[in-house]
């Protein structure tokens, strides 16, 4: 009897994990689909589509150009298209201005009007982009850096190296500045024979 209960308490715990697993594979739905957002109208395509081909004009822009329309709009009033023209005017690779272009998109997102609930997914696109190039230029920038310590090391070793090689030419030139050796003969020395004992 004692035998009994004991091997039914050593597997006790172990059925029981396993009616547990059973249990949560049965009971494991699919999850629920995350709420679409309905499809946008044509009013809200309508400014996305407005700012689209608006940067389309300005990616022709010299840089000149494109700094009289910066100064236009940083006088405009802060519309949610406003803001974006604004975001994609300091993300310009003329301007990249990237902390300001992306602090602007940050505040379009946060604004939950209508006008800015219509370019949030645009808004949100260019963020991940702008996210994206501000981690790439931190990564140039580290391995530039690398660089140029890689460079002033291959520097070092080959300063190290002219150097050195001095030094042996020095030692070189000693060696043959030495006066030569008296020749040794190259004979055995006679073995000595051992008497025994």
């Amino acid at each position: 009897m004692a035998e009994a209960m004991f091997g039914l308490r050593r597997r006790l715990p172990s059925a029981m994990l396993l009616a547990l697993a059973l249990h949560g594979c049965a009971t494991s739905g699919e999850t629920p689909p995350e709420p679409q957002r309905p499809p946008p109208s044509s009013d809200e395509r309508a400014g996305a589509m407005r700012v689209l081909d608006w940067y389309q004009g300005m990616r022709e822009l010299d840089a000149t150009e494109l700094a009289k329309v910066r100064r236009q709009y940083a006088d405009k009033a802060s519309s949610a298209e406003v803001q974006l023209r604004q975001a994609l005017l300091a993300a310009h690779p003329q301007a990249n201005n990237l902390p300001r272009a992306r602090s602007l998109l940050e505040n379009l997102l946060a604004n939950q009007g209508a006008e800015a609930r219509a370019l949030h997914p645009f808004a949100q696109l260019l963020l991940e982009q702008i996210g994206e190039r501000q981690r790439l230029d931190a990564a140039a920038q580290r391995l530039g850096q690398q660089l140029e310590r890689g460079s002033q090391q291959l520097k070092d070793a080959q300063q190290l190296n002219v150097e050195l090689q001095g030094k042996l030419d020095a030692l070189a030139e000693i060696e043959r500045s030495l006066p030569a050796r008296p020749a040794t003969s190259t004979q055995p020395a006679p073995a000595v024979e051992r008497s025994a004992p």
